[in-house]
């Protein structure tokens, strides 16, 4: 009972600071891919550096508590054949402390296209965060545990209107083979009802389906499956140009969807493997942007809810106990960021996220560091060669 008196003192804190900030700010924490016509024939090498550490105590029955703890590193040159054009290739490292390994080292490849609002992206997605997904849909930790994502992508960015849909081919199968193919795909977009200074309105729009199958399979235990999420918002933001302690106010009210048959798409068989099979849940946002600090008031009440991508917390299909489910969840989010930047392309972030889960009774906390370092280093002019 004192934690929960504790946990509700923060909140009033919170409402006392007057503002609201809203869904969880990752900017930082999200590579943004960039090509513009001065780059034209130049070689650049590129350093993406993710130092990081997240703790999460956790003891519920949904999912259990861990320790991220290590660094990620991916070296690129990046050549600007025209102005519309743009690639790296390089490769990517991942050390978890604590390992004489390296727990994945794979190559980088990426081609990027660029017309007016309109880039088309080939090899290594702009991944992750940067795909701006609610944390039902995508998980925090999906940054560390799946950082690339590789297969095809479109953006395109106006005014009133940005879009991201993309592709991305988690696992291949051959055959014969008994593992099913992985395939994750998804949209993410938003329509810009107003804009000016100091006022925002928009509408997010946000979905994603994870398929899992392949043909002439042998030995799979499982029938070809489609996971379907989706979300539907309003937002509302304000700025305060003249950088006061207050800087950003913003409130977030999502709808969110879920729908986990399993569906045999060559025998045309439908097979239920959860408890259920349609879900749903509300997710609303609020918080501040300080001179100081940032915090954030995230409710979450979900029925029966799946996400393939999704932060287990918000899951009624629970990782940590097999065979275990909770249809309705009820959770009440406080969370607390600081950013510094400490030099030239490197900083660094740290969290503070306390939550309490009604139905179990639970006062739980996840805290986080991270280092962000992405310097960029002019090599040279080359002419491209054109070959026969």
């Amino acid at each position: 009972m004192i934690k929960i008196f504790i946990f509700f003192g923060l909140i009033i804190l919170l409402f006392l600071a007057n503002k609201a900030w809203a869904q969880l700010d990752n900017r930082l924490l999200s590579e943004k891919i960039s090509l513009s016509p001065d780059k034209k024939q130049h070689l650049d090498l590129n350093f993406n550096v993710l130092s990081y550490f997240r703790n999460n105590e956790y003891f519920n029955p949904i999912v259990s508590g861990e320790t991220l703890f290590g660094y990620l590193f991916s070296p690129t040159f990046t050549y600007y054949p025209t102005e519309h054009l743009r690639l790296d290739v390089g490769a990517f490292f991942r050390q978890d402390f604590g390992s004489t390994r390296f727990s994945q080292v794979s190559p980088f490849f990426r081609l990027q296209y660029k017309k007016d609002s309109t880039s088309v992206i080939f090899g290594n997605l702009q991944a992750n965060h940067s795909h701006l997904l609610i944390e039902p849909l995508y998980a925090f930790e999906n940054m560390i545990n799946r950082y690339l994502e590789s297969g095809i992508q479109i953006l395109h960015h106006k005014k009133w209107l940005y879009l991201d849909l993309w592709v991305d081919w988690q696992r291949r199968t051959f055959r014969g083979s008994s593992e099913q193919e992985q395939i994750w795909g998804g949209l993410s977009a938003y329509f810009q009802l107003y804009q000016s200074d100091k006022v925002s309105w928009r509408i997010p729009i946000q979905a994603s389906i994870l398929h899992r199958g392949g043909q002439d399979l042998v030995g799979s235990a499982f029938p070809a499956s489609n996971t379907l999420n989706g979300a539907v918002g309003l937002n509302f933001e304000l700025t305060n140009p003249k950088e006061r302690f207050v800087r950003n106010i913003r409130l977030e009210s999502y709808w969110v969807y879920a729908n986990a048959p399993i569906l045999d798409t060559f025998q045309f068989a439908r097979t239920q493997v959860l408890p259920f099979e349609l879900g749903s849940g509300a997710y609303l946002n609020g918080g501040i942007k300080t001179r100081w600090l940032e915090l954030l008031v995230s409710w979450w009440r979900g029925n029966n809810f799946e996400s393939s991508e999704g932060g287990e917390l918000y899951r009624s299909y629970p990782v940590a106990q097999e065979g275990f489910f909770q249809r309705h969840r009820h959770l009440l989010f406080v969370r607390f960021f600081k950013d510094f930047k400490l030099a030239e392309a490197m900083n660094i972030s740290l969290r503070f996220e306390p939550y309490y889960d009604f139905f179990n009774r639970r006062l739980e906390f996840s805290n986080g560091l991270y280092v962000i370092y992405r310097p960029n280093f002019y090599l040279a002019k080359i002419k491209a060669w054109r070959g026969q």
